[in-house]
């Protein structure tokens, strides 16, 4: 097996197999595009954005408006801070509560991440 750079050819062939829209990988936030190949197929594709995480903890013992006020200022910031920082996205990771999704979704309009989140710590632990 073979790595290489990606090229577009490899998209068009690969993009029937994509389960997700394909990305702009024209971006400098795309770091790393590369192919795989074995006896000159090719097998699949990969790329690395570069992307940022927002972690929220809120203190439970403020009101429901005090929280959602603050969750109001937060992203405000935030929206204006990530392209401020040449970033598209950030992903959001906060303790699990229904109530907070939902109104995330509705009035910050947050998305369902596709597949399943899953990461990868350089260290391979």
């Amino acid at each position: 097996m073979q790595l290489r750079e990606l090229n577009l050819n490899d998209l068009m062939l690969l993009e029937k197999d994509a389960q997700f829209p394909m990305p702009n990988l024209l971006s400098p936030l795309y770091c790393i595009k590369k192919s795989i190949e074995e006896d000159g197929s090719l097998i699949g594709s990969f790329w690395v954005k570069l992307t940022s995480e927002t972690s929220l903890i809120l203190d439970s013992k403020y009101s429901n408006l005090t929280r959602a006020r603050a969750i109001k200022e937060i992203f405000r910031f935030l929206r204006k801070e990530l392209v401020t920082k040449g970033l598209d996205d950030s992903h959001l990771f906060i303790q699990e509560n229904d109530h907070y999704v939902e109104l995330l979704k509705k009035h910050f309009h947050f998305k369902d991440n596709l597949g399943v989140p899953l990461y990868i710590s350089s260290n391979g632990r």
